[in-house]
């Protein structure tokens, strides 16, 4: 471990998901073990980590901060503070400024409520179209109102993800009686309307960026080998990113952002390959621990440049080809049907990078498996 950041102590402030457990991971890896505060009641597979050093399971993000304000707000150096979820961004976001004063952490510029302004799919999908990347038509509409110019087909989706039902307002909608329909089920008071383009693909990239987002680590493209019409997959390629053209348009996005701290960037490929931006997730995203995998350890190397001011590429040992990385649970589900068992074995067996199983801290996975298949079914 960095001799700089052992004078740091490290804090989860997560849900028990595996997108947190992985950074944890990661970061247990480097040899730091994680103070953890746990929101939330049942948690099954955080709490069985071997890498945390200290747990505090409380019920809300509320009784979370007063943990992590109360117990580690006045340490001599100030600890690094990671999440893993967009509500405890925007929480943690409309508290920076009492934040910045006894952690590092996320944030924009160093401007309070910024990340919450980017979070709007609206106003980072501007941002892109100035950076030069190319994003679908869109309307903002207040729900239940129909496209002024967009052309059917058409895409509903909310403007932040702490909006209305997240992924679950988001519907395909072929002309005006089948929006009008999802409207009857849509939770969320406003949305965008995209056009909808029929996807040859969609890939993402996990990095971070420091110095006001001067400074942008992106490692690998997680290209999906398995997708779905309205969301992401769960079975990919992690290919070694060297686009330079592309890459140069990402880098301009995050000086516009001012972003520092770990991200996912997303987009689509239409069907004559063009590459359409999608939007950014402002926090350690679910592929976080590929990286990891492939010699970029995220949280380490992005709290490093954080203290030095430099991506510290000389310690890296990145890979130049490509590996596979799996959501072992969601992509049994959703595909073993239409693939078939064998070859779902395959590809597990093919993918060097899981996200619930880990040879080196297995219990999560465990208590994962009991809880779902058990417990859930015995009714406890």
């Amino acid at each position: 471990m960095d001799l700089e950041l052992r004078k740091h102590k490290f804090i989860s402030f997560v849900i028990d998901h595996y997108n947190p457990l992985d950074v944890i991971r990661s970061l247990g890896e480097k040899g730091i073990y994680p103070i953890v505060i746990l929101i939330g009641e049942h948690p099954c597979m955080i709490n069985h980590c071997k890498y945390v050093s200290v747990l505090h399971q409380v019920k809300t993000r509320e009784e979370g901060y007063e943990v992590l304000m109360g117990k580690y707000g006045n340490e001599d150096a100030k600890p690094f503070l990671l999440y893993s979820d967009d509500e405890t961004v925007s929480f943690m976001d409309a508290r920076y400024d009492e934040v910045k004063e006894h952690f590092i952490t996320y944030n924009a510029g160093g401007e309070q409520g910024r990340i919450i302004w980017l979070q709007n799919k609206d106003n980072i999908t501007n941002l892109g179209a100035e950076a030069g990347l190319y994003c679908p038509r869109k309307e903002v509409v207040e729900t239940g109102v129909l496209p002024k110019t967009l052309q059917y087909p058409v895409i509903t989706k909310v403007l932040a993800s702490t909006m209305g039902a997240w992924k679950d307002d988001v519907y395909i909608c072929n002309n005006e009686e089948e929006l009008k329909d999802a409207y009857k089920r849509i939770k969320s008071p406003k949305l965008i309307l995209q056009e909808y383009i029929k996807k040859k693909g969609e890939f993402c990239i996990e990095g971070f960026s420091i110095n006001d987002g001067k400074d942008v680590f992106l490692p690998y493209v997680a290209d999906y080998i398995r997708y779905y019409n309205n969301s992401y997959g769960h079975f990919m390629n992690m290919i070694p990113f060297k686009d330079d053209e592309f890459r140069v348009k990402i880098e301009k996005l995050f000086k516009l952002t001012k972003f520092n701290g770990i991200f996912e960037i997303e987009f689509m490929r239409g069907p004559n390959d063009e590459i359409y931006f999608l939007e950014i997730n402002f926090r350690a995203s679910t592929w976080n621990y590929a990286p990891t995998v492939g010699g970029g350890n995220l949280p380490y190397f992005w709290a490093k440049g954080m203290l030095t001011g430099e991506i510290a590429y000389d310690e890296m040992n990145l890979r130049d080809t490509p590996f596979k990385a799996m959501v072992e649970p969601a992509d049994f589900i959703r595909n073993v049907k239409s693939v078939g068992l064998i070859q779902w074995l395959k590809d597990l067996r093919s993918s060097e990078c899981k996200y619930y199983y880990n040879k080196k801290d297995p219990m999560p996975f465990y208590h994962y498996i009991w809880n779902h298949l058990f417990k859930r079914k015995h009714g406890e």
